[in-house]
């Protein structure tokens, strides 16, 4: 009684393991892949709050500047009228 996994890869292909064959190499090889792709997920996790911080750092700089620009429109407008 034969177990197969199919795994779908992102690109659409689908590759199986056949469960009763499994080595410790093929154990090991699994384990190294986890490692690499937890690994690859953290790097893109602190990409990203990076880029999140910047991005709040460059929304508050812009309403700063937007909040004096609007003051002295007003102040303008309140000179002529």
């Amino acid at each position: 009684n034969r177990c197969r996994h199919h795994l779908y890869h992102r690109d659409g292909s689908v590759s199986s393991n056949d469960s009763t064959s499994s080595s410790s190499n093929d154990l090991r090889v699994d384990d190294e892949q986890d490692e690499a792709s937890s690994s690859l997920y953290a790097a893109q996790v602190e990409h990203l709050q990076d880029y999140e911080e910047a991005l709040f750092d460059s929304c508050r700089d812009i309403l700063i500047n937007k909040e004096a620009t609007l003051t002295k429109q007003l102040r303008k407008i309140v000179k002529q009228v």
